[in-house]
């Protein structure tokens, strides 16, 4: 029999595996929040108890993506972009270079 770390870290891929075949989460569906919530919720109790470290969390997210959307997250970032399809390279931050009360006027 596996140890505990080993058997948390097992039921966390489990966990994530399940996440990304709801999809990517792009579209805000709720059964996808609900997922994504239940699931941070059981990586943070994880690190809080000292049972696993936050890179043994993120390896795990890693794989389960890898191994269901057949790409590293950086990967797929890269082609599709960041949240909500938006790339950073297309946005215009010119408008950004001016503090925000001399913008509103």
């Amino acid at each position: 029999m596996s140890n505990a770390k080993d058997q948390y870290l097992e039921h966390f891929l489990q966990m994530a595996v399940a996440l990304y075949r709801l999809g990517d989460g792009r579209d805000g569906s709720t059964e996808w929040i609900r997922e994504q919530t239940r699931l941070r919720g059981y990586a943070e109790a994880g690190r809080v108890i000292g049972l696993v470290s936050s890179k043994e969390i993120q390896d795990a997210i890693d794989r389960a993506h890898v191994k269901v959307l057949g790409e590293t997250r950086q990967q797929r970032r890269s082609r599709v972009g960041g949240p909500h399809g938006i790339n950073s390279q297309d946005i215009d931050w010119e408008l950004l270079d001016k503090p925000a009360y001399e913008r509103r006027r």
